[in-house]
């Protein structure tokens, strides 16, 4: 799958539980090769500290440990940052999180981070279940859970089966609460252990913080607040143990 990186979805999917090599996931960062010349046009060999791209990571386990990929899952081809996500990315099912990093000159120019998404793995059993007892398991149990994306975008949904039922996932446009801001750079603050604190959205040209991004964490669940520069907000909260995530306090600024 490729994704544009100025229009990155909000989760991710990275592959099944368990996996090695198995998804290869692609990133057009033409837009940052544009601005930045000397630090998106290769991987970077040492990440955080030479010039180029790489990847960080969470995942779904707790506590929400930040890991940097190996470069040797990165391969860029012209425009497009090819990721194949290893086993230790694969290991845990459930939400996790990715950050893309640029850093050019020396000081990291861009981030972006997404919810990423590990669907569990199937274990060896010897029998395989009766097709109606299958059907039963799956579709006794149904919810639905949703999701903002950009107005200029159509819906999206998403349906995953596993042994606790039938989960939809709906994308609902809306506005920049849910998308990268076109024209910005995104700013992380890290807290102690390594965990994002908050991200600002800050226009490339005249430096004003558009959005502002604050990240609560409670054991397995993960409150975030968006914050645009006009008052509007929304709260997301994902539950890395369920793998559930809610959108409340939907509120439009003036």
């Amino acid at each position: 799958m490729e994704y544009v990186i100025q229009e990155l979805p909000e989760r991710i999917p990275l592959g099944n539980q368990g996996e090695k090599s198995a998804t290869i996931i692609q990133f057009n960062v033409g837009a940052w090769q544009m601005d930045y010349p000397t630090g998106a046009v290769l991987v970077a060999a040492n990440p955080g500290i030479d010039d180029g791209l790489y990847i960080s990571y969470t995942r779904s386990d707790y506590p929400h440990n930040v890991y940097v990929e190996s470069p040797s899952a990165l391969t860029l081809n012209g425009k497009i940052l090819e990721w194949t996500p290893g086993e230790a990315v694969l290991q845990v099912a459930g939400v996790g999180t990715i950050v893309l990093h640029c850093v050019d000159d020396g000081v990291e120019k861009r981030s972006l981070m997404r919810f990423s998404y590990v669907t569990p793995g199937h274990g060896v059993s010897e029998t395989a279940p009766p097709p109606l007892y299958d059907y039963i398991v799956k579709w006794g149990s149904v919810d639905a859970t949703t999701y903002l994306v950009n107005n200029s975008l159509d819906p999206e949904v998403t349906v995953i089966q596993d042994a606790s039922g039938t989960h939809f996932t709906f994308g609902i446009p809306l506005n920049a609460l849910m998308r990268d801001i076109e024209n910005t750079n995104q700013v992380p603050t890290l807290n102690g252990d390594g965990t994002i604190a908050q991200i600002l959205h800050n226009d490339l040209d005249t430096s004003a913080t558009l959005r502002t991004d604050t990240f609560v964490y409670d054991g397995f669940l993960i409150t975030q607040t968006r914050t645009l520069a006009d008052g509007s907000f929304l709260v997301i909260t994902t539950n890395t143990n369920t793998m559930e995530q809610t959108i409340s306090n939907i509120t439009q600024g003036v």
